[in-house]
Order: structure tokens, then sequence, then C-alpha cells
């Protein structure tokens, strides 16, 4: 590996995060639009208080340009590895004799890895670290490998109009950056009612907070809840991954094959 190409791999990297800084800028612009209306009704039980919040449409189309952007970055930076990978083994002419085989391959079974057209043109050190990569390997022992889903995200992309999803979960609500009460009165619990995997469409609740039975505070929502913008799909394996997971799950990559330059 020269070194060459991994300062474009990074700059492609790099290019991503900016993409990145945009997003979050027009996605924060967007939520202060209030675009999802709450409610906080009271709850059958003495002392409840139950939130929720419509989610009558996707987010807007201009995020899957964007984060379709970002998924292309990621991708090439990928490929330009690989590709480099098999001059410095083949030669140029060669290289380019085999160019529709040679891109990192991102498998999901070990066994299809071991299928992948690029390995007979990589030298065995690459393929050991393209291996170390793959979908299948859990990302950091946490799992799932953002990897997968980038590559899925990015096939898709290349086709069709992509919806990107956004989720929100109990661990991710932060109770007083969007929930507001008289503090007079005490509260006694609050529980995230969303469950991993949960379509949010119309009218879902999202929390519920417990106050002393003989209080009646008025509780509001100060502001759209933040929520994350995600590759993939919740609802099938292997699940869903944030952009900033993926886009470091990348850098990781090209650090590991920068070791490889002389």
């Amino acid at each position: 590996m020269d070194q060459a190409t991994i300062d474009r791999c990074i700059a492609k990297v790099d290019r991503a995060d900016e993409l990145m800084e945009e997003l979050g800028s027009k996605w924060l612009a967007f939520l202060r639009s209030n675009p999802y209306p709450h409610w906080v009704d009271d709850g059958a039980e003495p002392g409840w208080k139950h939130v929720s919040i419509d989610f009558p449409e996707c987010a807007p189309l201009w995020c899957g340009v964007v984060a379709g952007e970002i998924a292309h970055d990621l991708r090439s930076a990928l490929d330009h590895i690989a590709w480099r990978e098999a001059v410095e083994k083949l030669g140029d002419v060669k290289a380019r004799s085999h160019e529709r085989q040679i891109a990192f391959p991102l498998r999901a079974t070990p066994a299809s890895f071991k299928d992948a057209a690029v390995l007979p043109w990589v030298d065995p050190n690459a393929a050991a670290l393209m291996e170390r990569h793959q979908p299948y390997q859990p990302w950091q022992g946490v799992g799932p490998n953002p990897l997968g889903l980038l590559h899925e995200f990015n096939r898709l992309d290349k086709h069709h109009a992509i919806h990107v999803g956004v989720g929100v979960g109990p661990t991710m609500l932060s109770l007083h950056a969007f929930i507001d009460w008289d503090r007079a009165v005490r509260l006694l619990d609050f529980e995230g009612r969303l469950q991993t995997g949960q379509a949010l469409k119309g009218r879902t609740e999202v929390m519920r907070l417990r106050f002393a039975v003989d209080s009646n505070p008025e509780v509001y929502v100060k502001r759209t809840p933040p929520l994350s913008i995600s590759f993939g799909q919740f609802q099938s394996p292997p699940g869903g991954a944030g952009i900033l997971e993926t886009v470091e799950c990348v850098r990781q990559v090209v650090a590991d094959f920068r070791d490889l330059v002389p």
C-alpha cells in the first residue's frame, strides 16, 4: 500500500465527516421547525402523564440524498484500497484487465468471503486485513458491523431513492432536553415506551412520567426530541448502525491498511 492512496482514502473519509456536519445542521434546523406534533395526556392511573409524538411523514428527501453521498465516499475509500493492492501485486495493465473483479469485498459469511473475486489479485496480508473487517465480524465486539449496512445502503442508493429512517429509543431520550414541568412537584419515576425496531408512524407514545398522586403538574414538550439518522433497517437483521459509527469503522480500515505502507 502506498501513502498516496492512504491520503486519498483519508480525504474521502474526511469528506464524509464534512457531509455529516452538513446533514446534522440541516436536520437540527428541520427539527427546530417542530415537524412532529406532540401531546401530554393524563394517564388512567393517578399521577401518571403520557407523552406522545405524531410522526406524520418520513424524514425529508434531502436526508437520503446527503446520506447517499456519505455512503458513496465511504464505499469508494474501501474500493480505492482494494484497487491499489491489486495494482501493486499485478501491475496496472493486468489489474485493469480484472477491474470488474476488484472491489473491497463485504460479505455476510466466512464462506462467501473466501469466494470473493478480488482475493486472487491481492497479497495475503491485504486479504487478511480484508477478512478482519468483514460484516460477519462484530465491530469492536458489540456488533452489528456497520460495513455490511454501508454496502447494502450504497448498493440500493445507486438504483433508487433512499428514504432515510430515524430512530429514537429509551436510552436516547434525554428527559430534561425536551420535557419540562413545575419543578416544585416531585417526579417519582419515568419510563420510555419505545421498543427497538418499533416503527415511528402516526401518533406514538414515547414516554410516561409518574408524579406524586396528590399533584397534577403541567407537563409540556419543549421541542422535538433528538432523532438519530441511521443506515440500515431496524426491522430486519443485521439491524441499524449510526452514520457516525459507520464513518469510524471505515476510518479504522484505512488506518489498518496504513500499516502496509513500506
